[in-house]
């Protein structure tokens, strides 16, 4: 800490004895969305710059704020709801920019629809990685044969919960995929809500996709209601 203090004052001096000064950091997003926006994908790319007293940077997504960075751009995964993006610089003194803050909804799956939740997750190796296979905006639904998918070197099942009562399942496993097949003893659903909480083992970090491909979902006839499908991004890892 005492070198640190110690650097940032030569610096200080140097700036002086060049004839210039440390002014104040101020940044801007360059590449964002608009304040109060609603969008329909949940992938937001972000670039931002700031003057030239500026010489790092510090990035908070709701409230959780990242390390200093040179860098200028970020990609964010975020969930359907209201996203609070702030970004603050700061100068050579360590002193901070103003922050600049923008605030927007994310509405990216449409229903009816079958999804993982989280949507995108980076992991940590030899820990448990758990996800909820979720339902939105589907009606009747009363039997459900869920299919997932990936790549075996990264994840083994550990556990399979259910969330909804009166769901009665069996489920068959090989490296890298699982079966569900699952049906109500009574009643439908009717409302959007969580099947499942799937607990996996993290075996190794490389980037990754849960797929749903090829689930079905049928209503008390045993006819199949349309659904969309949506995977979970798995970012390698920690």
């Amino acid at each position: 800490m005492i070198y640190y203090d110690f650097m940032n004052f030569v610096l200080f001096l140097l700036s002086l004895g060049c004839g210039g000064r440390i002014g104040k950091s101020e940044v801007i997003f360059t590449q964002a969305p608009q304040e109060g926006e609603t969008l329909d994908v949940w992938i937001v790319p972000l670039r931002w710059e700031g003057n030239e007293h500026t010489v790092a940077y510090r990035l908070g997504v709701d409230g959780k704020w990242s390390e200093w960075m040179e860098k200028e751009q970020d990609t964010l995964y975020l969930g359907d709801g209201y996203h609070t993006v702030s970004l603050v610089g700061k100068n050579l003194m360590n002193e901070p920019s103003d922050t600049e803050k923008i605030s927007f909804w994310v509405d990216a799956i449409k229903g009816p629809a079958l999804w993982i939740s989280p949507r995108y997750a980076v992991l940590t190796v030899d820990s448990i990685f758990r996800i909820k296979i979720k339902l939105q905006e589907i009606k009747g639904a009363v039997n459900f044969r869920i299919l997932l998918s990936w790549d075996e070197r990264v994840l083994t099942v550990e556990s399979v919960s259910p969330l909804w009562e009166n769901l009665v399942y069996l489920t068959s496993s090989t490296p890298g995929t699982l079966e569900i097949n699952a049906g109500l003893l009574e009643g439908t659903i009717e409302t959007d809500t969580s099947l499942f909480l799937l607990s996996f083992n993290v075996l190794t970090l490389l980037p990754d996709t849960l797929s749903l491909e090829g689930s079905e979902i049928k209503d008390e006839e045993n006819e199949e209601i349309p659904v969309s499908l949506y995977e979970c991004i798995i970012g390698g890892g920690k």
